[in-house]
């Protein structure tokens, strides 16, 4: 796996099953359930995959 930045692109990808990591939360959250998404990109989140 490897982690790569949170972008439009990614939300968007429908491939991706992965895991949002939020740059200001410690635990990983489901990524297409997150509510906190939106938020998560503006803070320049990554994703696993």
């Amino acid at each position: 796996s490897e982690l790569i930045p949170l972008s439009a692109e990614i939300i968007s990808h429908p491939i991706y099953s992965v895991t949002l990591i939020s740059t200001d939360l410690p635990k990983s959250l489901p990524f297409l359930d997150s509510p906190d998404l939106d938020e998560a990109l503006l803070a320049g989140g990554y994703v696993k995959v």
